[in-house]
């Protein structure tokens, strides 16, 4: 657990309430061209920031929160002297629950689960890659075939399933805590 601390004149003068607080860790995730025009532009501005979530923020680029058990949020935003705060209100995620079967409903193990899209980009993202973000949003069915994540957005995501033996599918689905069938087709 961590303890947050201000500090005066070299001493402890209180302790901040974690409350409404979420670490910004790195690595954080983006475009590389686009993260580094943002770069370059605050510096030529004379402008210094604490990392490339700041100056993305500045950039008026899009921002994407994920906290783990909370729902992934995102908010467009172009930051000019005199704005405000950048507030992100965090909900408790919702249950995206689904059971991958074949034509006879057996269940498929293990199928992999890809976020191919949401709220019309590419902002969310569940891929295990060196330059991409751990954002721990599973990317794997369970062994009995059961696929669960339960800090998922409340609304429309795309999603890819894909397993060898069978057709990759894209599907455009929304958490409402209930099990959802995905019915897979095998190859010919």
């Amino acid at each position: 657990m961590l303890t947050l601390k201000s500090v005066a004149d070299g001493r402890v003068a209180g302790t901040i309430a974690r409350e409404g607080l979420q670490a910004a860790e790195t690595p954080q995730g983006f475009r590389f061209a686009a993260i580094l025009d943002a770069h370059e532009r605050a510096a030529a501005a004379g402008l210094a920031f604490t990392d490339d979530a700041a100056i993305a923020e500045w950039a008026g680029m899009t921002v994407t929160v994920v906290a783990r058990d909370w729902m992934p949020e995102m908010k467009k935003t172009t930051i000019a002297p005199g704005s405000s705060v950048l507030d992100f209100q965090l909900k408790k995620g919702k249950t995206l629950r689904l059971r991958f079967v074949d034509s006879d409903g057996k269940p498929i193990p293990e199928v992999a689960v890809g976020i191919d899209g949401w709220r019309g980009g590419k902002s969310l993202y569940n891929v295990k890659h060196p330059i991409v973000l751990e954002t721990q949003i599973p990317r794997r069915s369970d062994t009995n075939g059961v696929y669960e994540w339960t800090w998922a957005p409340d609304d429309q995501v795309r999603y890819q399933f894909w397993k060898t033996g069978f057709r990759e599918m894209t599907k455009t689905l929304v958490a409402d805590g209930s099990e959802q069938t995905i019915q897979l087709t095998p190859e010919k």
